[in-house]
């Protein structure tokens, strides 16, 4: 399975990636919005897993982008915001992961996506 990892913070970036690499994911990461975007138009991923607080492009930017461009393909955002102060502004994301969360949180929640 193709996962794009989207995070500006290193360690939170490489954490998912070994997560996914676990898992027998194929994951791809990047910091850079501009790169995001440009694997986001050229190739097809089987989920999109991005924080919420990006530089030059905010995180709710980037999943109404992803919802345009690959609308069928699930998001989970990834955040350090409490759920209750992000309210309805998420509605387009498949899940949200309030940070820190576990390895086992994580992968339990891209299952749940899968099947549904």
């Amino acid at each position: 399975m193709n996962v794009l990892v989207i995070d500006d913070e290193k360690d939170i970036r490489d954490n998912i990636s070994t997560i996914l690499k676990k898992k027998g994911y194929d994951p791809v990461a990047t910091d850079n919005v501009r790169e995001a975007e440009n694997l986001i138009r050229t190739k097809k991923w089987d989920i999109i897993i991005s924080d919420i607080m990006i530089p030059h492009l905010g995180g709710f930017e980037l999943v109404d982008l992803i919802k345009e461009v690959a609308p069928k393909t699930p998001v989970i955002v990834v955040t350090g915001m409490d759920k209750d102060i992000l309210g309805t502004t998420l509605t387009d994301a498949d899940a949200v992961l309030t940070k820190p969360f576990t390895a086992k949180q994580l992968t339990e929640t891209i299952v749940k996506i899968m099947k549904s």
